[in-house]
């Protein structure tokens, strides 16, 4: 039987009230997620054990949550990624964004979705979250209405579904920055970690992380995931991409047919045996090693999260896709609806 509870999460610097959603079955395993950011808190389910195991890493109230920059398991919007310069050419005009890392604009900006209280319901079992913001808010034109639904299953199926409309042409490109510990949140470095991503080439960077707008093969580098091996195997080799990222933070074309819903990688812990495969119908998705994951503030249960503790799978439009053509194009215009769908399934091997 699955029962939805819903119970206060603290108090924004604003005095704005906040709240915590929970999905929860007979056995023990749950899902939770706070109005603040839409993030994701918690997602507990068996080990090969049968013991409920905590897999995301996150906080105990929403002042925390405002604290940390590390987007912990946040709904990133309304570009996610990085936007090469700051800015983009929609329709033969150039909008300006906040320039927050470097002279870059990385995940939505100051005021990104992340930092926004939401509208949270439950219906149907189901825990929706619903934002409106503004015409020119952080330099996007049009204003935007956007709506995030998390559906968890007795299967220990995670869905995430997107969609938004908006009232001229913009630009929208979501994902959720969830950071997943397969041995369980407090359990440490994850690069003894297994993965597979099913994708042949990946987008390199510069120095400052920006796609170069070169679509690379991994064949025969240390980004060659086609087959399932640790995380941490080719993390620490020479390789300019790797010192540029300090680790993995590089966006994966994936193998499927545009627009289509399909696997984009899967991963296992051999200690706990929990697996977990994510599925898509976006067209990249940015493995992030958790490479700037620092203590601060103090996770559940008091724990302290340390580099590379966390990894995120987070499918998306490639970053700074405006600024090259060859890219697939996060434009949504007037008119027509933002509607992806991606899918963390958990089980045992």
């Amino acid at each position: 039987m699955k029962k939805i509870g819903i119970q206060p999460f603290g108090t924004t610097s604003v005095g704005e009230e906040a709240n915590l959603y929970t999905i929860a079955f007979k056995d023990g395993s749950s899902f939770s997620a706070t109005d603040y950011g839409a993030s994701i808190v918690s997602c507990v389910v068996p080990d090969k054990d049968g013991k409920m195991t905590d897999v995301v890493l996150g906080y105990e109230n929403v002042k925390d949550y405002e604290q940390q920059d590390m987007f912990m398991g946040s709904v990133i919007g309304r570009h996610a990624n990085r936007i090469k310069g700051a800015s983009f050419t929609l329709n033969e005009k150039e909008y300006r964004l906040c320039a927050n890392e470097g002279c870059n604009h990385l995940h939505g900006g100051n005021s990104g979705f992340q930092k926004k209280l939401w509208k949270g319901e439950s219906r149907d079992n189901k825990i929706i979250f619903s934002l409106f913001t503004p015409h020119m808010e952080e330099g996007y034109p049009g204003s935007l209405q956007v709506s995030v639904i998390y559906s968890f299953t007795k299967y220990h199926t995670l869905h995430i579904d997107y969609t938004a409309v908006c009232d001229q042409d913009t630009i929208i490109n979501l994902t959720n920055h969830a950071y997943f510990n397969l041995a369980g949140h407090d359990a440490g470095n994850i690069q003894n970690h297994f993965l597979k991503v099913n994708s042949d080439f990946y987008t390199p960077g510069a120095a400052d992380s920006v796609p170069t707008g070169e679509i690379m093969s991994v064949e025969g580098t240390p980004f060659d995931f086609r087959e399932e091996k640790q995380i941490g195997k080719d993390i620490n080799k020479e390789n300019q991409q790797l010192e540029y990222g300090c680790g993995y933070d590089h966006n994966f074309v994936l193998a499927k047919e545009k627009e289509s819903y399909g696997e984009a990688a899967r991963a296992w812990c051999s200690t706990t045996g929990i697996s977990l495969i994510v599925e898509t119908t976006l067209p990249g998705m940015q493995l992030y090693s958790g490479n700037h994951i620092h203590g601060e503030p103090l996770g559940k249960n008091g724990t302290v999260y340390h580099k590379r503790d966390g990894f995120c799978l987070e499918a998306h439009f490639f970053p700074s896709g405006l600024t090259y053509s060859h890219f697939p194009q996060p434009i949504l215009r007037k008119g027509e609806i933002f509607r992806h769908r991606t899918t963390y399934s958990f089980g045992i091997r």
